[in-house]
């Protein structure tokens, strides 16, 4: 009886098959119903291929149709063939799909994530890298526990110096096929005062003694396994003939050199990507990977697929004309044949509360004409601006589900704020309540107090890992969502009730998710909200990042829009309310980029000083522009700030004859709240009014938070 086959074994592959003519004309339906470009990538022969593909043009179908292509028509074994996917997910689609069209299963072939081959080759020869075959797999909380048990025997403060922020750095550095032998000074930064680049290599030390890895290790070790031993490299030369990777332009640079190495034994590469669409430079993505190309592989076609099946006209036009003002691109416009469609709608709101109201009324709206909520998404840039529309789903009674991330109010550092212990220190702050009234000190503040003096601000503030910004806005956010309530017991029932709302397995509800959970994904109609300078594109990209940063979060824009199939809306806000500070905003500048041919704009204030020279000056909306429409804080009294008034009971802020000044209600005045609706004042004092709203009931709020309806 004859052993059973080595899963690893590699062998000199013998010829394909000796009557690859024969196979070829059995059938080659395979080929039906794809487009003269999606044929061109998949019957390419002689040389390196990048398959340059746009949102929605069917890049799985061509990447799986030509891998059965070259089953099909003899060019290939199972085994010499080598396809690179960046999900486990992906891998599972994709060897369904080749199943399919090739009538089984093609055994033998290599198709998995970076990490599931680099586990495949290391198990073969682990020794070669000082480890043994039966190695483990560190998760991400056994490296910071390993790592903290290092800073604590080096004598360094693992408060100070989080193990967690050297966790993420020293994957970054991975992430760079960076070894500890290969960290610079400057690579090195400050942390733990310069003793970074130090305890990694006793992390890598460590990691050998209990033969383990990390994630990281599984590409970095591969790539240092085939520099070092040219024999070994020569067998998978040998092995593959034909490799593929898909999501290129999401690979780093130890995927890249990884690929590189490999690609040496071969002319048959083919990558796929859509350089418009990447969007992981914050972790590691490097999109000069699939810029250079042509570069790295002379001699190379690129086929660029654009003809789009997901989406219309108006939106392609418009998401095409926003990224033709990246300088970092290939270049490629996306059309289709698809019915002419709604243009994209573009509105100016007064602040984000409107935005989210005006959004599920809009929902709402769709809902009545039958339009299922599953295929509706709400797409933010930033995690913290899931608040607002949470808030107001649940009063709407609008189910939703928050996707690629935990609700706001079940997200960790959120969770930690509301714990019991920091409730009681919360709850010994307002015995002295009567104290610090005088001093204007609202539980919102004293919230914050906790948090500051306890050190759990400090914490994030210290931690470098690419979360930590997040975080600490949604901390800032919870503090803003406490100043909408009188009182903490009222925010605390109002998080009990948030957290009771979960989503049922294959309920009908609305998506919210941030841009970058969307990509991959696609939806009847999404709504686009925050579109402001600074919010987005993100301060904090182009300052850290500069031109680099700025292009990223255009191609995030891009996203956005080409996730939309028949319906995409892009608003903003005159006023924005970010951690507790009401700030005058003005519009994205990715909102004046966008092509008036292609976009509705909806009758709202401020818009034109916005629209950029693309709108034009001779705009329809420039007599709603004022100079006094945007105001830097609400807090502040300034005289002649000029409130808006209220038009077709909708709660928007026009131009219009009846101004009201801060300070200027009286008594039976009818008056708008964004979160408690129309009511009746009651009673003022100064700056504080009493009103009795229609549905909410007895209230006390600012002025500046209501206006006359």
């Amino acid at each position: 009886m004859a052993p059973p086959a080595d899963p690893f074994e590699i062998t000199d592959s013998a010829p394909a098959d000796p009557q690859p003519a024969r196979r070829a004309v059995a059938s080659m339906a395979h080929l039906d119903g794809l487009n003269e470009e999606q044929r061109q990538a998949v019957i390419h022969q002689g040389g390196p291929l990048l398959v340059l593909a746009g949102a929605g043009t069917g890049k799985t179908r061509v990447l799986t149709t030509r891998i059965a292509h070259l089953l099909i028509t003899g060019r290939a074994r199972p085994s010499q063939i080598l396809a690179v996917t960046f999900t486990n997910k992906a891998a599972r689609e994709m060897l369904d799909r080749v199943a399919a069209l090739i009538g089984g299963a093609a055994d033998g072939m290599w198709l998995g994530t970076f990490h599931a081959i680099g586990v495949r080759v290391l198990r073969r020869h682990a020794e070669l890298v000082g480890l043994k075959s039966n190695f483990t797999i560190l998760d991400t909380d056994d490296q910071t526990r390993l790592i903290k048990q290092l800073l604590q025997a080096d004598n360094i403060d693992d408060k100070k110096w989080p193990a967690r922020v050297l966790s993420g750095i020293i994957q970054r550095w991975k992430d760079r096929a960076l070894s500890p032998d290969k960290v610079s000074g400057d690579d090195a930064g400050d942390f733990a005062n310069g003793r970074a680049a130090e305890i990694y290599r006793q992390y890598q030390v460590r990691l050998a003694e209990v033969n383990a890895v990390d994630f990281g290790d599984l590409v970095m070790h591969c790539v240092s396994l085939w520099q070092k031993h040219a024999d070994v490299l020569a067998q998978y030369h040998r092995r593959f003939r034909h490799i593929l990777v898909d999501e290129y332009q999401d690979t780093n640079v130890a995927q890249y050199l990884w690929l590189r190495l490999l690609a040496q034994g071969t002319e048959d590469v083919c990558c796929v990507g859509d350089d418009d669409q990447s969007i992981y430079g914050w972790r590691g993505a490097e999109v000069g990977n699939i810029l250079r190309f042509e570069k790295d592989f002379p001699n190379a076609t690129i086929v660029r697929l654009e003809r789009n099946y997901r989406s219309t006209p108006h939106i392609l036009a418009a998401a095409s004309h926003l990224i033709s003002h990246n300088e970092g691109r290939l270049g490629k416009t996306l059309w289709t044949e698809m019915k002419e469609g709604e243009r994209i709608s573009l509105r100016g709101v007064w602040d984000g509360d409107e935005e989210a109201r005006t959004i599920g009324e809009e929902i709402e709206a769709l809902q009545r004409d039958k339009h299922a909520l599953s295929q509706i998404a709400i797409l933010v840039r930033a995690g913290f601006q899931t608040r607002e529309f949470e808030e107001r789903f649940i009063t709407m009674g609008l189910p939703y589900r928050v996707i690629g991330g935990p609700r706001f109010y079940e997200r960790q550092e959120i969770r930690d704020a509301l714990k019991p212990a920091a409730r009681k220190a919360l709850a010994s702050f307002l015995a002295d309540l009567a104290r610090w009234r005088g001093l204007d000190v609202a539980h919102p503040m004293l919230a914050q107090i906790v948090l500051d003096e306890s050190g759990y601000t400090a914490m994030w503030q210290q931690d470098k890992s690419a979360d930590a910004p997040g975080r600490l806005e949604n901390l800032k956010e919870l503090v803003t969502a406490m100043a909408e309530f009188e009182n903490l017991t009222g925010f605390l029932e109002h998080v009990g009730l948030v957290m009771e709302n979960t989503a049922e397995a294959g309920a009908d509800m609305v998506s919210l998710m941030t841009l970058h959970s969307a990509k991959g994904l696609e939806f009847d109609s999404v709504f686009l909200p925050g579109w402001e300078e600074g919010l987005f594109p993100s301060q904090r990209s182009m300052d850290e990042n500069g031109l680099a940063g700025l292009e990223e979060e255009r191609r995030l824009a891009y996203v956005g829009i080409t996730r939309a199939r028949h319906r995409a809306a892009i608003s903003f806000a005159a006023n924005r309310r970010i951690h507790g500070s009401w700030q005058g905003a003005i519009a994205s500048r990715f909102v004046g980029e966008l092509p008036p041919d292609h976009v509705e704009i909806l009758a709202e204030p401020g818009l034109a000083p916005h629209m950029g020279a693309a709108w034009g000056s001779g705009s329809q909306f420039s007599e709603l522009a004022r100079p006094d429409f945007t105001r830097r804080e609400f807090g502040l009294r300034e005289s002649g700030y000029r409130r808006p008034t209220l038009i077709e009971g909708r709660g928007i802020p026009v131009r219009g004859a009846e101004v009201t000044h801060v300070g200027g209600f009286a008594p039976g005045d009818r008056v708008f709240h964004q979160k408690f609706g129309y009511g009746t004042v009651r009673a003022v004092d100064e700056n504080k009014l009493a009103i009795a709203f229609d549905k909410a009931g007895d209230k006390k709020v600012m002025d500046s938070f209501v206006a006359k309806a």
